[in-house]
């Protein structure tokens, strides 16, 4: 008995030493929300196009995350690992932030929103807030810039490490796009929302399934010129590990299976990758969507934002731009960037993803910042969360218009 007890110890106490010193063997790769420092660093020197710059537009964010635009201009955001809402205000359209009020406080890893107003004067807008486990309703004023909670309206699961959940409004306003990540690495769920795009039906309350196979498509975005919808897709798997499945940009229909668990880019088997979960070998079929666009492994591809056709140099109009988070360390991955992907003039890739910003992480590995989301405006800016230092940063154009 006492030795059992002694040779219990010693396993587990390997266990607790390699959480301590090699967290990556044993805890996958997800998107994760890093804590915030508490001093920024200064501010970085982004390498981009000719004719853009940078700026810090709003700090003292920490681990913001989502970001919607009110019809006053004025920025709302998540900080999720807070469990906060806030608005930013840009009241002198100075390029800087003037002021950060608290919109709700007391959430559970609040990270998407959708923001429905009637009209640009409308004085009570349906702000939308997803938790973990949650979506609520509140009103929104955003003269007043103030939020008052109105009911919840669906429950969401809530089991696994992919606990961001992302909202994103159809154009008639009647309906909310929903990701939600799987909850394991390499599974079938017993669940089926896990996995999925849902689409809740706001005069019912209800959700349905919109897309699956998704193992974590944490952010959407719908393409002006096409009414598609496009998502970005992280693939599972721990960047220290031997299999390296493509990150994705997949066009999301109603009624498809994108593959996950069986499928990985160009519908490639878990086989291509010399995997161990041989009885999933022989479910990558034809009847699985293959990836838009693959992107590199471990990049964590998360916000994505069409350039619209105001205010933007004429050769960028349409192009598509994603924010690489990438993992918590430089050395693994292409990530800690911002990519451009040229369409044509159908809405399609023309090429693979070329640097927009960098500068991200330095030229010695170490990272400075990790973009999630964007918003491109009609001005000729755009505005970036950055959660690692708890920034907003804005890019625009001064070049020749």
């Amino acid at each position: 008995m006492i030795e059992k007890i002694f040779h219990v110890g010693i396993v587990t106490g390997v266990i607790i030493l390699l959480f301590v010193f090699f967290p990556n063997v044993l805890v996958p790769q997800v998107d994760t929300i890093p804590d915030t420092p508490q001093v920024m660093a200064e501010f970085t020197s982004f390498k981009m196009p000719p004719g853009f710059t940078a700026n810090v537009f709003a700090s003292d964010l920490p681990g913001v995350r989502v970001l919607e635009e009110d019809p006053n201009g004025t920025i709302i955001a998540s900080l999720t690992k807070e469990g906060r809402v806030v608005a930013v205000t840009d009241t002198d359209y100075d390029g800087e932030a003037d002021e950060v009020v608290p919109l709700i406080d007391g959430l559970h890893n609040p990270h998407g929103l959708a923001l429905l107003c009637e009209s640009k004067n409308d004085r009570e807008c349906s702000l939308y807030v997803a938790e973990t486990e949650q979506i609520s309703l509140y009103t929104y004023d955003p003269v007043a810039r103030d939020a008052e909670f109105v009911k919840k309206v669906v429950d969401l699961p809530s089991m696994g490490d992919r606990i961001t959940r992302t909202l994103l409004a159809d154009p008639s306003g009647e309906n909310i796009f929903v990701s939600i990540g799987s909850s394991c690495e390499f599974c079938q769920e017993l669940d089926r929302r896990y996995a999925t795009i849902q689409l809740l039906d706001l005069k019912k309350e209800k959700m349905t399934t919109y897309a699956n196979g998704l193992y974590n498509t944490v952010f959407m975005a719908i393409q002006p010129t096409t009414g598609l919808l496009w998502g970005t897709e992280m693939a599972p798997g721990d960047p220290s590990s031997a299999q390296h499945f493509p990150d994705e940009i997949n066009i999301l229909r109603k009624g498809k299976n994108y593959g996950w668990p069986f499928c990985y880019g160009d519908n490639l088997s878990l086989e291509d990758f010399q995997a161990e979960e041989e009885s999933f070998f022989e479910q990558c079929d034809s009847s699985k969507i293959p990836s838009m666009l693959d992107l590199p492994p471990h990049s964590a591809p998360l916000g994505l934002t069409f350039i619209p056709s105001e205010g933007w140099p004429e050769e960028y109009k349409g192009d598509l731009l994603v924010t690489y988070h990438g993992p918590s360390t430089a050395k693994f991955g292409d990530g800690h960037r911002i990519v451009r992907i040229k369409m044509n003039s159908k809405g399609m890739p023309t090429g693979t993803a070329e640097p927009f910003m960098t500068g991200f992480a330095d030229e010695e590995g170490r990272i400075v910042g990790r973009p999630v989301a964007l918003i491109a405006r009609k001005d000729g800016t755009l505005l970036v969360s950055g959660d690692l230092r708890g920034v907003i940063y804005r890019v625009s154009w001064q070049g020749d218009r």
